[in-house]
């Protein structure tokens, strides 16, 4: 249960500072690159901690 809830709050404080990374900043299509921004850090976050447990996850071959 603890990898689940780390890679869920990983992910959420990922896409909450992708989200909000561009705020002052005024470049063209802002809300899309603070989308973009979000799915790559909640991402990335997502997917670093469950490497990180990739031992006590069922992952198959990946566990390896």
């Amino acid at each position: 249960m603890l990898p689940g809830v780390l890679s869920a709050a990983a992910a959420a404080a990922g896409g909450y500072a992708g989200s909000v990374a561009l705020e002052h900043v005024h470049v063209p299509f802002r809300s899309e690159a603070n989308l973009l921004l979000a799915m790559l850090l909640g991402g990335g976050a997502y997917g670093a901690v469950v490497l990180l447990f990739r031992r006590s996850l069922p992952l198959g071959r990946l566990a390896g």
